[in-house]
């Protein structure tokens, strides 16, 4: 979690490779970047899974 995003990284035996940063997020197949503002919303759907 940064000051503007934040990422969620799954990693897999498919998918090993960890993004260093929300850039690299942003390009992985297996991440998932969303806005440090909505970490709330982010975090309640984390809990649902």
């Amino acid at each position: 979690m940064g000051a503007v995003y934040g990422f969620l990284h799954v990693l897999t035996a498919e998918h090993p490779e960890k993004a260093q940063d929300v850039v690299g997020a942003k390009k992985a197949p297996n991440a998932v970047t969303f806005l440090a503002s909505r970490r709330g919303q982010f975090n309640a759907l984390m809990a649902r899974l």
